[in-house]
C-alpha cells in the first residue's frame, strides 16, 4: 500500500535524480525505480541490493545471490503484480528496451547510461508492475 502523500514523494524523488549522472550501483536505472517504489509504499526490501555492483553483470550475481532470481525481471517479479503496460498508473514500475523506469501518467521517467534521467511517452512501455 502507498503511503499517504505519495503524490509529492514521487515528484520530489524523481526531481532528486534529474541532475545526477548514471552510474552503475550508485545511480541507475534499477537503483531509480528501487528508490522510488520504496519511498511510496515505506518498505525498504529493495534497497537490500542496492550498492552492491559496478557493472550490470555484477548487479545481476548480486540479486542472484541475494535474492535467486537471474534477472532483474525476477526480482522486480517477485516483489510486484506484473500488469500491462497500458494499466501503469502514476508511480508503477514500467521497462523500456531493457531499462527500468516509472509511470509519471502519460510519460516515464528511466535513468539512461548516455542521457541520465529522460523521459518517454508510455507507449514505448512494454511491461509493467503494480506498485502497491
Amino acid at each position: 500500500m502507498r503511503i499517504a502523500g505519495w503524490e509529492k514523494i514521487l515528484y520530489d524523488k524523481v526531481r532528486d535524480y534529474e541532475k545526477l549522472p548514471f552510474d552503475y550501483g550508485s545511480c541507475d536505472c534499477w537503483l531509480f525505480v528501487a528508490d522510488v517504489s520504496d519511498a511510496l509504499t515505506g518498505n525498504t526490501h529493495l534497497q537490500d541490493a542496492m550498492h552492491k555492483y559496478k557493472s550490470l553483470d555484477e548487479a545481476l550475481v548480486a540479486m542472484r545471490n541475494q535474492y535467486g532470481v537471474k534477472t532483474i525481471y525476477g526480482m522486480v517479479g517477485k516483489m510486484y503484480k506484473k500488469i500491462l503496460p497500458t494499466q501503469a498508473m502514476r508511480g508503477d514500475i514500467v521497462n523500456c528496451d531493457g531499462g527500468f523506469g516509472i509511470c509519471l501518467g502519460q510519460r516515464f521517467a528511466q535513468l539512461h547510461p548516455v542521457q541520465g534521467l529522460a523521459y518517454f511517452p508510455m507507449s514505448k512501455a512494454t511491461k509493467a508492475w503494480r506498485v502497491e
